[in-house]
């Protein structure tokens, strides 16, 4: 399925095609804009990267990035060693970009040979509502391999399976997609059989370069981290904060993060850790649902892939903007695949999602010193950041509104009496169009448009022209 979409060019005949020119000037606009703040706003973290390599033999593997899992280390040093053996080591952030770019087209290659007319609209529009620092962080990379596995569960297994676990050795969280893309009972082991090996080989290399303590300092790294600026969880302090401003402490902490400290800091704290808990409870549900139904579905897959996210973000001490950027892919190829009333419920969510990244947009870059340094602006912007995370809230809740009826059981089946003791009688009441084992079908009960096809919802897990 995937070789179809790539197709054999990336960019065929791209400048005769008004899709093509309006991704490439819009994105050409972004970096034009990024690229004069050198020294800070999104080319922050990639002057960060630089400088960590620059200073490698101090800190060897075990001590550069550790917030960072090795292969994502691997993915970023790998550029900086070609371009040092080059001499021109000061110009790997330029080639980084181009990197991220090259994903971003990936993204829209696929979502183009899709069928779809609506996702590459919904891509086109994403990621300049997300902003530069798409470009400027690898965290879209982890959200590619998320959506390439949902897009390969419905014929390759293996291949989905070794995606997740790609994505989860570029950046922890997607391991919360396994369960939902091993819920299919047809390709159960296989998925979790592929995932096991290539995240154990991904595991050894971690081993070999930075020893076992290495595959720990990421969580460790999140653990000590004190409470965010921009978390769900601030919210209600930063609100008093910019009231009371004398009593907080609003800063770079140890963690390189803005951080706030102060009266009720705690209390968040804790009331983070309590909602992380209940997410978790939450997600072990929607899990045991799908393993129970163990059919095929992309739709509830692509929701419970959502909601595994979403919990992180939502339900953490510490948010990023880019954590936006590991929704988008899955989303919006989510979206090119579902049909129907399905792929209406997730544009609409994708759209607030797009919504939700504008006003991250605001935020970061271009209105943060307020965030940080009381001023005039301060509440002001205070409250669009508890908008931002309001819209959040409410994303969360869709998709877990959405992974609990996906994740519904189907109707058992009904025996027509007038076919008793055929097989033939077998149908599943109430879903339009769907027999037993192919044979005679109870008329159903006179609606509203029953001449009607049913919608496709993906309930097969392949791909669906529009």
């Amino acid at each position: 399925m995937i070789d179809r979409l790539l197709g054999h060019r990336l960019f065929p005949g791209w400048l005769f095609d008004s899709g093509w020119r309006t991704w490439f000037f819009t994105r050409l606009l972004m970096v034009a804009v990024m690229l004069p703040f050198t020294d800070h706003g999104d080319l922050g973290d990639l002057r960060y990267y630089l400088s960590s390599f620059q200073h490698f033999g101090d800190g060897g593997w075990q001590g550069t990035l550790a917030e960072y899992p090795v292969p994502a280390v691997l993915v970023l040093i790998a550029p900086y060693a070609v371009m040092s053996l080059l001499g021109m080591a000061s110009a790997t952030l330029y080639v980084w970009i181009a990197i991220m770019v090259g994903a971003e087209a990936l993204v829209m290659r696929i979502l183009r040979n899709s069928g779809s007319e609506s996702a590459p609209v919904l891509w086109l529009v994403a990621i300049p509502a997300l902003g530069p620092l798409v470009y400027c962080r690898f965290d879209l990379l982890p959200g590619l391999f998320v959506g390439l596995s949902i897009l390969a569960s419905g014929r390759a297994a293996k291949r989905a399976g070794v995606y997740a676990a790609i994505a989860t050795a570029l950046k922890y969280s997607p391991v919360l997609m396994v369960p939902a893309l091993a819920a299919a009972r047809w390709s159960r082991k296989q998925v979790l059989l592929t995932v096991a090996l290539a995240g154990g080989a991904l595991m050894a290399v971690t081993c070999v370069l930075g020893g076992t303590d290495r595959v720990m300092s990421p969580l460790r790294y999140q653990n000590d981290r004190g409470l965010q600026v921009e978390s769900v969880w601030a919210t209600v302090v930063m609100m008093v904060r910019s009231i009371f401003p004398g009593r907080y402490w609003v800063g770079l902490a140890p963690s390189k993060s803005i951080e706030i400290a102060g009266p009720g800091v705690g209390t968040s704290l804790l009331v983070s850790k309590i909602a992380t808990a209940v997410m978790i409870a939450l997600l072990v549900w929607l899990w045991v649902r799908a393993w129970r139904a163990g059919m095929p579905a992309t739709n509830r897959l692509v929701w419970l892939s959502l909601c595994g996210v979403m919990a992180f973000i939502v339900s953490g001490k510490v948010l990023s903007p880019q954590y936006l950027a590991w929704l988008l892919p899955a989303a919006i190829i989510g979206v090119a695949l579902l049909t129907g009333e399905e792929r209406r419920h997730l544009r609409r969510w994708t759209i607030m999602l797009i919504v939700t990244c504008v006003v991250t947009h605001v935020v970061w870059p271009y209105a943060y010193t307020p965030v940080v340094h009381y001023r005039w602006g301060t509440p002001i912007i205070t409250a669009v950041l508890g908008v931002r995370n309001l819209l959040l809230m409410v994303l969360a809740g869709v998709a877990f509104a959405e992974g609990f009826r996906t994740t519904k059981p189907l109707p058992r089946l009904v025996v027509d009496p007038a076919l008793a003791g055929s097989e033939l009688g077998a149908v599943v009441p109430g879903i339009p169009g769907l027999r037993g084992h192919g044979g005679h079908q109870v008329p159903e009960a006179t609606h509203e448009g029953r001449d009607q096809q049913p919608a496709d919802h993906g309930v097969h897990g392949e791909t669906a022209q529009q």
